[in-house]
């Protein structure tokens, strides 16, 4: 698993590049707690994650539920359609906006 960080227009992008599964979930859930401190809006780029399992779905919904919790932005953007229907059939599609692009990914969490 391969987490980057970037900045556009003042939005954290976090992209996920591998597998989100229970093997690699600690990473993320580690990597994640940091960035709900920072309390900066943030977008997580699926593009490159390749899978993403029940683990990895918590650790995207602990993470969305800070966000929310602090009032800060949070959504998800670009995940490739077997990772979207996962999302979608986990209901994750009613609890978090999934933009198809990045940057109204980055637009939607700056309003």
């Amino acid at each position: 698993m391969q987490i980057e960080e970037t900045r556009h227009d003042q939005v954290l992008v976090i992209t996920l590049r591998g597998r989100l599964d229970g093997t690699t979930c600690r990473c993320v859930d580690e990597h994640f707690s940091g960035v709900a401190e920072r309390g900066e809006a943030v977008v997580i780029d699926c593009s490159g994650l390749e899978y993403i399992s029940s683990a990895g779905l918590r650790s995207i919904l602990v993470l969305g539920k800070r966000q929310r919790a602090a009032r800060v932005g949070f959504t998800l953007a670009c995940p490739a359609p077997a990772v979207r229907e996962i999302l979608e059939l986990s209901g994750f599609a009613s609890l978090f906006s999934i933009h198809p692009d990045r940057s109204v990914a980055v637009e939607a969490v700056r309003t």
